[in-house]
Parts: C-alpha cells; sequence; structure tokens
C-alpha cells in the first residue's frame, strides 16, 4: 500500500494497512513487515514533512 504520511502520522497508516488487509479476506503471513521510501516533499529533518511510502505486508 503506498501511502503519503508525515512522521506523526506513520502509526495510523500501518493501523489502516491491517484493517484493509483483514476487510480483504487477507491474512498477513509471518515474513517481514516494512516500510520502503520513495521520496520526500520537503526537507527531510522536517517532522512535518510528508513522505511518499510504500508499507510492505506479505500476505496468505
Amino acid at each position: 500500500m503506498q501511502v503519503e504520511v508525515t512522521m506523526a502520522e506513520y502509526d495510523e497508516a500501518w493501523k489502516k494497512i491491517y484493517v484493509d488487509i483483514n476487510e480483504k479476506g487477507y491474512e498477513c503471513d509471518s515474513r517481514d513487515h516494512y516500510e520502503l521510501y520513495l521520496s520526500c516533499a520537503g526537507d527531510v529533518q522536517d517532522p512535518n514533512a510528508p513522505w511518499i511510502v510504500e508499507l510492505r505486508i506479505p500476505v496468505k
């Protein structure tokens, strides 16, 4: 799932993806879950700068 988030919004984005997975009838796999950072629209040191991130969760 690709999201645009600030540092403060990461936790909520992860929660949402788990809800979406369950609602679609998928089950999380035991492999690693991770974030792939694509870009930052602003200063990377700014906690309010929006990041484009892919949240990767393997499913069964």
